[in-house]
């Protein structure tokens, strides 16, 4: 999907199956012509409304795992991050097991954090291309593929090893 990074977004609303409570994976593949804070690949939220519970924007130096808990308040500048290249592909996961959590560039483990709660739902649509703030560059500049969303951990060898390979619709 291209997005031109000033109006362009996905918005897949009020998709309830997606509403994990303490575990998940989210995968894509991240195309980014530039680059600047708050600039959102994807993320669970509502335009003119809360904060996000889960996304990956860019802020400072890299692409930031976002992530509301009951336990935790979002704090750009400690959150987790992975560089990424302009007009090059990389592969990004970001993953959390109720205790911590991790993001992966191209398969490698980047960072991890520990942190805890259940992801604190406030509203419950899923942005592509988008990330909710008061900053006008939300909106992605470049192009994104092969979105996976996963209510299960995957490891690391699990994300590395299937990164690139078509999903046949029936993997648990």
């Amino acid at each position: 999907i291209s997005f031109d990074g000033s109006d362009d977004r996905v918005g897949i609303f009020r998709p309830g199956g997606y509403q994990f409570s303490d575990q998940f994976t989210i995968e894509l593949w991240i195309k980014p012509n530039t680059y600047q804070d708050y600039e959102g690949a994807i993320s669970f939220g509502d335009v003119g409304g809360s904060d996000p519970s889960i996304g990956i924007a860019y802020f400072a130096t890299g692409w930031r795992f976002y992530l509301k808990t009951t336990d935790s308040i979002p704090d750009w500048p400690t959150m987790i991050a992975a560089s990424a290249p302009s007009a090059q592909w990389t592969h990004l996961a970001c993953t959390y097991d109720g205790s911590k959590k991790k993001l992966y560039r191209n398969g490698v483990l980047m960072e991890e954090q520990n942190m805890t709660g259940n992801i604190e739902w406030d509203v419950t649509d899923l942005y592509i291309g988008f990330f909710y703030s008061n900053s006008p560059n939300r909106y992605f500049d470049g192009n994104i593929d092969e979105i996976r969303v996963w209510d299960i951990v995957r490891t690391g060898a699990q994300i590395k090893g299937n990164k690139s390979v078509t999903l046949q619709g029936n993997e648990a």
